[in-house]
């Protein structure tokens, strides 16, 4: 008898990973600093609002979006989430010249097209899950940080280390281009630890999670004491961000481990969780941003 051949999901992978790009793209719009000539004369109380409104709608979707996929598919549901997404996006720089509360409106409305996929389950199994709840403590401190440079680095390139905006593009991408090298790196040397080495499923993923969690605060707390050394900052918050993609192989993956048939919907509600640092990170790091030196030790220590 012959095996029976193998569907091929690699377009399925490449579209989804599109669409996660698409997504992302509108998601960083209002974080890039604007060049010189100024039009907005927003505070940083205001500025961190603006930062975290997008978290708004993002936060609903998360679990009420595996209750609608199951009604009219992934497929459809992922489309018209795309789709409502880049059309706000579109409606930015229109509703911050109506003002200031049309723009919080329209970047929450963006959040709610980053729905998600998963399907109901019984809640109260899950809710009782000591398990899960380790993952959520993970899971938000992780993205305390990870929100807070995503949403505050541009502007620390810009205003502390003085950097022009050629410069500041390519110095605030490097730090998310070592993270996705870490992540595939992490992802084969997972695997390989698993398969070959005999180590344990528990193991691999706590000490990975340990790598990704101290090894970024260590970093993170360093940058906050080298004053002006715009080397060693670059280097120590590129190596930070960077050892923080060996959490995908750690606590971000646990929701296959602890419950494969239901791993989209644990997302979900650590997702949900680990999102409130994207709708208040924003604003307490602006409040701080005369001195980055405090906010890196606070993001530091709290990811430790």
């Amino acid at each position: 008898m012959e095996p029976e051949e193998k569907e091929d999901r690699t377009p399925l992978l490449k579209e989804s990973q599109l669409g996660a790009d698409l997504s992302s793209l509108c998601r960083l719009y209002p974080v890039l600093p604007p060049i010189p000539g100024k039009k907005y004369s927003w505070d940083a109380d205001t500025q961190g609002w603006i930062l975290g409104s997008f978290f708004y709608g993002y936060i609903i979707t998360q679990i009420p979006g595996g209750y609608l996929a199951s009604k009219i598919g992934g497929k459809l549901l992922l489309g018209f989430g795309i789709f409502g997404t880049s059309v706000f996006t579109l409606l930015t720089p229109l509703a911050a010249d109506l003002g200031v509360g049309y723009l919080i409106a329209v970047r929450a409305l963006e959040g709610l097209g980053e729905l998600s996929t998963q399907k109901s389950v019984p809640w109260k199994p899950m809710l009782e899950s000591l398990p899960l709840w380790a993952i959520v403590v993970a899971h938000f401190s992780y993205n305390w940080t990870f929100y807070t440079l995503l949403t505050l680095l541009p502007t620390y390139m810009k205003e502390i280390l003085r950097f022009d905006a050629q410069e500041n593009g390519f110095l605030s991408a490097l730090p998310y281009f070592g993270c996705w090298l870490c992540i595939i790196l992490s992802g084969q040397i997972a695997d390989h630890l698993r398969e070959k080495q005999n180590l344990s499923t528990v193991c691999v993923r706590k000490c990975f999670t340990l790598i990704g969690m101290i090894g970024p605060a260590v970093f993170l707390v360093a940058a906050g004491f080298i004053g002006c050394n715009y080397e060693l900052a670059v280097a120590f918050v590129t190596i930070s961000t960077t050892l923080g993609g060996f959490c995908t192989s750690g606590y971000s993956i646990n929701h296959l481990d602890i419950a494969p048939s239901y791993a989209g919907i644990l997302l979900g509600i650590t997702n949900s969780f680990a999102t409130i640092p994207g709708m208040v990170g924003p604003v307490i790091a602006k409040n701080l941003t005369h001195n980055f030196n405090y906010e890196f030790i606070g993001n530091g220590c709290g990811e430790a």
